[in-house]
């Protein structure tokens, strides 16, 4: 099979978009270094849910080369960035399907392990799917073995063993669970300790360090997770406390804050306080230096200034994500990207001049 290259995905250029050149399909091609062979053969056989298929895997002269599918969606990691966490009953939703996608690769013979599950690593698609990423660092789990042959892992969500103190077994993938868990409640990376937030006695057990005291695997954790969630009255029990009703305001309203405030990171907050503060004294000098000859007109026209300036800015930061679900911004062409966000600038610059202009002409007519 040949393919057109349409772009690189990544800093390395070893990630890239390519499309068939005989169906037009859309791949992700990937030349990975570390790799476990057995893993992309179970893969391509089984194709679990919830799993780019893999469409093919060569060996090379510089490592494997993976060709899978494309899946157009934006990463968890994304999101919280973007939009700050999701609610309460989405971020529980998306960890129940964690965990149902890791079922099948926990129970095979011998359990395969992800090794390296954290938001990054999860993509939510514009139909609000949810898919696993990036088995580059999955591994069979041996039971002969001691210790990991190669450490690998990403600081905060690898599981103490990964760093070289006994082999890795579906225990590891839970704690990276807990993690990330920790990330969908709170929108934080600071991974505090003692989270006392809804299933924090679940969290709380999936950090454990000692592999033998976590839940088992990911079948385990889902087991606790609905045991939990279907007893009577669980959200009023659960977010009885007030460190617990603080915790789902903040999941709640942290989405629905202005660019810059959303992820609540000190720096940005600045340049969005100073952004924010220059228009609005821009405006409020330009009604000033007009003085008495205000007009309704005058006023309209600094509202529209206002809604024009609101719409730009909450487009071009992508609020709540609007891009994704925008035809032309969220296609992986590059060129279909670009042409799509001078179209929407112009769409929301025509938009306010015409509401502008129609008010000053009702205005003038009455």
């Amino acid at each position: 099979m040949e393919y057109d290259e349409l772009y690189t995905l990544n800093n390395t250029g070893t990630v890239t978009l390519v499309k068939d050149k005989t169906t037009g399909e859309l791949f992700v091609r990937k030349l990975l270094k570390v790799y476990d062979l057995s893993i992309y053969d179970f893969l391509t056989k089984t194709k679990p849910p919830g799993i780019p298929l893999v469409r093919s895997f060569d060996e090379v002269p510089d490592g494997l080369l993976v060709v899978e599918e494309y899946v157009n969606g934006r990463t968890l990691a994304n999101i919280i960035e973007d939009e700050g966490p999701p609610d309460f009953d989405v971020a529980i939703d998306y960890l129940i399907r964690l965990c149902q996608i890791l079922e099948p690769l926990h129970s095979n013979t011998p359990p395969i392990v992800h090794r390296d599950i954290k938001p990054s690593n999860i993509l939510i698609t514009n139909q609000d799917e949810v898919y696993l990423l990036d088995f580059n660092a999955a591994t069979r789990f041996n039971d002969d073995k001691d210790r990991d042959t190669v450490l690998i892992g990403t600081t905060g969500y690898a599981a103490p063993e990964q760093y070289g103190f006994k082999a890795s077994d579906p225990s590891a993938d839970v704690y990276a669970l807990g993690r990330t868990a920790q990330e969908l409640f709170t929108g934080e990376k600071s991974f505090p300790e003692s989270y006392d937030g809804p299933l924090s006695e679940i969290i709380k057990k999936c950090l454990e360090l000692s592999p033998s005291d976590r839940f088992h695997d990911a079948s385990d954790l889902l087991r606790a997770i609905k045991k939990q969630t279907r007893k009577p009255r669980f959200l009023r029990s659960s977010l009885g406390s007030v460190s617990s009703q603080s915790a789902i305001k903040k999941v709640h309203a942290a989405s629905w804050l202005p660019p810059g405030y959303r992820t609540r990171t000190p720096w940005k907050m600045l340049l969005a306080t100073l952004y924010y503060l220059f228009w609005i004294l821009a405006i409020f000098s330009s009604a000033e230096r007009r003085g008495a000859s205000n007009t309704p007109a005058d006023v309209f026209g600094d509202v529209v200034v206002v809604l024009y300036i609101i719409l730009e800015t909450f487009f071009f930061l992508d609020y709540k994500g609007i891009k994704s679900k925008l035809p032309l911004t969220r296609s992986p062409e590059l060129l279909s990207r670009v042409i799509g966000h001078v179209l929407y600038f112009f769409l929301i610059y025509a938009f306010t001049v015409l509401l502008y202009n129609f008010v000053k002409l009702s205005v003038t007519i009455g």
